[in-house]
């Protein structure tokens, strides 16, 4: 990704990132696809497992690292459409930062089996960075 990002950071990243979206899975009871899970949460039949709150969790998780090399962010796409507003999360480096060069994290996506890739390859959406998201 960069040649500033320290490699021990990258692999902790990279296996708690993974490990956790697992735990999620499990925590949410996700068993369906993502959008019968948020039919049922939006319907009230199970209480958590919507994009941002997936992405939220993770995002906790990884702060606990205490990274130094790396930046987390939060993403979005199609931002206030309520149909289609996806969120997720980003690691890039410290700096100088740009989603040219960052790797998403997706955990919601394949309910528990972490998607990534680089951003500029996901052609599933189009992604920016949620500054309004506040995590």
């Amino acid at each position: 990704m960069d040649s500033n990002i320290n490699h021990d950071e990258a692999s902790r990243v990279a296996k708690e990132a993974i490990s956790y979206s697992l735990v999620l899975k499990r925590k949410y009871r996700a068993n369906t696809t993502p959008l019968v899970h948020n039919f049922l949460v939006n319907v009230g039949i199970k209480d958590r497992g919507l994009c941002y709150e997936w992405s939220d969790d993770l995002y906790a998780r990884l702060t606990r690292l205490q990274l130094k090399t790396i930046r987390l962010m939060p993403v979005g796409s199609h931002i206030g459409s309520y149909w289609s507003e996806h969120n997720a999360l980003v690691i890039l480096p410290n700096k100088p930062y740009s989603l040219k060069n960052a790797v998403l994290l997706d955990p919601w996506r394949d309910s528990g089996l972490l998607y990534f890739d680089f951003v500029v390859n996901d052609k599933s959406y189009s992604w920016k960075i949620r500054h309004d998201r506040g995590i």
